[in-house]
């Protein structure tokens, strides 16, 4: 991995738009927090951010808030881009992780961002999806701590329901 790391040090002046939220990806996923190669990283030109769709934002938002890496610049860019290709969103766009990237904003504590990022969901109808993928990710937690029973089939089919009634 440092071998990887160093490379990509190397040629991230090259990465292509997509290339640095799968790097930031891949880095938090497997819990490396390689200051080096994140270094580089968060001089993310907001030129990048903006041409960045919301699952890219919602996974470099994810990245930064599971390795602890509060960078108020990239997340202000995130936060413009997304509110930007929300405003522009139907219910039938494909609004990458919701969860993941209101979730980002929670913990790293950027409060003014959160809500807001939260509110622009909502206002697309989602705050059904929004409410029973928490449910469901606090089961899993909750589960960890001590075995219980979650069923999740039961959760999603009343999501379904009342996704249909609202509609």
């Amino acid at each position: 991995m440092k071998a990887l790391s160093a490379e990509a040090i190397k040629s991230t002046q090259y990465f292509k738009p997509l290339e640095l939220p799968i790097t930031f990806w891949a880095f938090a996923t497997l819990a490396l927090d390689d200051e080096r190669l994140l270094r580089k990283a968060y001089v993310m030109p907001i030129s990048v951010c903006s041409s960045l769709q919301m699952l890219d934002l919602s996974n470099t938002g994810w990245a930064l808030a599971l390795l602890g890496k509060t960078r108020e610049p990239l997340l202000e860019s995130i936060s413009a881009q997304g509110g930007i290709l929300l405003g522009e969103a139907s219910f039938q766009s494909h609004l990458g992780n919701p969860l993941a990237l209101i979730w980002a904003f929670w913990r790293l504590h950027q409060e003014h961002l959160e809500p807001k990022m939260f509110r622009q969901y909502a206002d697309l109808g989602i705050l059904i999806e929004l409410v029973s993928c928490g449910v469901i990710l606090m089961g899993n937690d909750w589960r960890k701590l001590r075995p219980v029973e979650v069923n999740i089939e039961e959760a999603m089919e009343v999501s379904s329901e009342r996704k249909g009634e609202g509609r």
